[in-house]
């Protein structure tokens, strides 16, 4: 796993940086990211925040990976006690599945995610704005 997190650093799509007492320069950053604990909090010791690289940031939004994510995983969904069910039963289960995976991507995002371009939210909107901006920033 460190191999292939190291090399999507080198490519661009992800960021490490070191946070805490130990770490150079650490201060909060504009972009999101996720800590990851190394260090005890004790003086010195550091923790290490992921972020979204340059390359990720234009190649595919949160929102792009939010619908991946949600897609992959309710295909792969099965009913509870693996019953047999209907046409009908599997695409209700499927909607309930697919609808609570995006109210929880968004919970652990604690804001609205991202979008690219011309991504469509929910409804199918056409969206304007890119990386949240366009939003009364000026």
């Amino acid at each position: 796993m460190e191999q292939y997190l190291t090399l999507l650093v080198r490519q661009g799509y992800l960021d490490r940086l070191k946070t805490g007492s130990g770490a150079p320069g650490s201060g909060a950053g504009a972009k999101r990211g996720r800590p990851s604990g190394i260090g005890g909090g004790e003086e010195g010791e550091f923790n290490l925040e992921w972020r979204w690289g340059e390359r990720a940031q234009m190649e595919i939004s949160e929102k792009g990976v939010c619908d991946f994510m949600v897609e992959f995983m309710v295909e792969r969904s099965r009913p509870e006690g693996g019953r047999p069910e209907g046409p009908v039963a599997k695409r209700e289960r499927l909607m309930r599945v697919e609808k609570q995976m995006r109210r929880d991507i968004k919970r652990a995002a604690a804001s609205e995610l991202s979008c690219i371009g011309d991504e469509r939210d929910e409804d199918g909107e056409r969206n304007e704005e890119v990386d949240g901006e366009g939003e009364g920033e000026g």
